[in-house]
């Protein structure tokens, strides 16, 4: 769920044919004067005298064209789309020429507006000041340009969220989502700006998730948005209902992978690393391609033996300190440790750049006193 950062983009050939004739093949004095202008690159003055020419001769569609052109080279884009509305409006042949300038027209904004969110450094290696009032301007005017340019709200909603304006950001997202309804990018990001609020507003990040939820979402897009709900219901202290909703939908469709995997989640997050282990097993059993399963699999059985491995350790100090100097620790945690392995090597099969896999196995082998797998294992993770 990541935000592009910089658009790079060609500014289109607008195909420029400034010194076209009038509408009845001879110009008037004010499109002469608008003719030498261009020619000159006095915009300024060429932009005075089409106003002129295209008040006293409204179809000249030419003069309405090369008056847009015009607006364009001033960065006066509200004033470009309404010129070549009026000459599309005499002319539909000029509508490509038009979707042109307005595309160029808004690469040139929206960078500009990115500039002023992530200025970059100048030669010197000092950099403009972030300016996110002129940032928003900027994204506003691109908005006007392009309506549909949806991704762009995601960069005005960052302009507030950078200065903690959740409530702004939530606003823009909602614009957002009015354009997109079916599109659950929007309440994402929205369910986001919630859980990094301060202080953190799960109830309102839960609802907005539970929204998400009802929506037809890819595979990809549902486990990681019901990871995130598991993450707002526990953070609310509401792991009951975490629970509830996720128990529910296995039940529901029992065949469905990704709603064990889910379900194993909130269950480890919980700690509840029996279940979760059940869960994770009955997702691999039905799509054992499902490499992450495997890896929360690893993850489960690791952290019990860990669990399981200072509890031993808290029973040996708790004991008067005579028995503890004889007393064995419980060594059961070890199996754990062992059940864990397998997971994580197909994990490093699979995705033999997973460093932190690497270096959860290294872990483990030293627990269990593998030191040249140990070793193999941290080198390969480049941790240590």
């Amino acid at each position: 769920m990541r935000m592009k950062q910089w658009l790079t983009l060609s500014l289109f050939a607008l195909g420029v044919g400034y010194l076209g004739a009038g509408a009845d093949g001879c110009s008037s004095p004010d499109y002469t004067t608008a003719k030498m202008a261009l020619q000159n690159k006095d915009y300024p003055k060429a932009e005075e005298y089409l106003v002129k020419e295209t008040t006293s001769k409204p179809e000249n569609v030419e003069a309405w064209t090369q008056l847009a052109q015009v607006r364009y080279e001033l960065h006066n884009y509200e004033g470009m789309a309404d010129a070549y509305a009026k000459a599309v409006a005499l002319d539909p042949s000029k509508a490509e020429e038009a979707k042109r300038s307005s595309q160029a027209a808004w690469a040139q904004t929206y960078n500009t507006g990115v500039s002023y969110l992530n200025p970059k450094p100048v030669p010197n290696g000092t950099a403009r000041a972030a300016n996110p009032d002129s940032a928003r301007f900027y994204f506003r005017r691109a908005l006007k340009l392009l309506p549909d340019s949806v991704f762009v709200y995601t960069s005005l909603a960052r302009t507030y969220s950078n200065e903690q304006k959740y409530d702004d950001a939530v606003s823009v997202y909602k614009e957002y989502q009015a354009k997109v309804p079916a599109d659950p990018d929007p309440l994402i990001r929205i369910s986001e700006i919630y859980l990094r609020a301060t202080p953190k507003r799960t109830a309102e990040a839960i609802q907005t998730l539970e929204q998400v939820r009802k929506m037809t979402l890819s595979d990809d897009t549902k486990r990681d948005v019901l990871s995130v709900l598991a993450d707002a219901y526990i953070a609310a202290g509401r792991e009951a209902e975490a629970k509830d909703v996720f128990r529910s939908a296995v039940e529901a469709d029992p065949s469905n992978a990704l709603m064990h995997y889910n379900y194993g989640v909130v269950l480890l997050k919980a700690e509840d690393y029996a279940g979760a282990i059940d869960q994770f097993t009955k997702t691999t059993q039905l799509q054992d391609t499902l490499t992450v399963a495997h890896q929360n699999l690893g993850i489960a059985y690791f952290n019990w033996g860990v669990k399981m491995k200072n509890d031993a350790e808290k029973a040996i100090e708790a004991l008067p300190a005579r028995q503890q100097r004889t007393a064995q620790i419980n060594e059961a945690y070890k199996e754990k440790f062992r059940m864990a392995i397998p997971h994580l090597q197909t994990v490093t099969q699979r995705q033999p750049d997973d460093m932190q896999t690497w270096d959860t196995l290294g872990r483990i082998y030293s627990q269990l006193g593998m030191t040249k797998e140990a070793e193999a294992a941290f080198k390969k993770s480049g941790m240590r």
